[in-house]
Parts: C-alpha cells; structure tokens; sequence
C-alpha cells in the first residue's frame, strides 16, 4: 500500500476511487513506471450532471478535513485537481466556477485539464 493511502482513508473516510504505487508500470503495454504513489478521489455523481455539481461535491467531501489533506500534500511531489472532458467535439471548453477555485486556494492545489474527443 501506498506511503499514505492507508493514512487518507483511515483519517477521513474517503475511499479512493483508485490507487497506484510507485514503481508500478503504468500500463500493461509500457515499460515506464510510475514515480509516486497515487491516490485518487473521483466523483461518484452521474456523468451527465454539469461539472460544477462534481467540482462542489468534491469540495464538501474534502473540506472537513483540509488541514489534514493539506498537510499531505505538503509532503507529496504534486497534487492537483484533475477536471475530465468528454466531447464531441474537436475542442472542447471545460468552465469551473467558485467551487473549483474554493477548493484550488483550501489545497493549495495545482489544476490539470484532460480533455477526450470521442
């Protein structure tokens, strides 16, 4: 088990949505392997609500424990908000309001965009 994993959901009750280890290859097909452990809180909410009600219940899950959360994120490599795009088009826009940025500034966290054209 990860550094931490253990750690996370025992402190907060979150479980992860998924978890990797460094060293772990990264996919059966490629040879690199992953340089940090990874613990991963995705929404559990319908995919076809907007991004914002994801956004907002990620932010009061995580918010009770912020402290904490920080604090473990002061120890790892990175940590940041990942918000995914499925679309239909060749350049799809992905618009977070407050929530997002709220939980960016409680976290201190980095944001990452992935955007996927079906």
């Amino acid at each position: 088990m990860g550094r931490h994993h253990d750690a996370i959901t025992a402190r907060t009750g979150l479980i992860p949505s998924k978890t990797y280890l460094a060293g772990e290859k990264i996919s059966p097909h490629s040879d690199q392997v992953r340089k940090a452990d990874l613990w991963i809180l995705c929404s559990p909410l319908s995919r076809a609500l907007p991004l914002e009600d994801h956004i907002d219940w990620l932010l009061a899950a995580v918010t009770p424990h912020t402290a904490y959360l920080e604090d473990v994120i002061g120890h790892a490599e990175w940590a940041d908000l990942c918000l995914g795009c499925l679309s239909d088009i060749p350049y799809p826009l992905i618009a977070a309001g407050k929530s997002a940025t709220d939980l960016i500034k409680k976290l201190n966290l980095q944001v990452s965009f992935n955007f996927t054209c079906r």
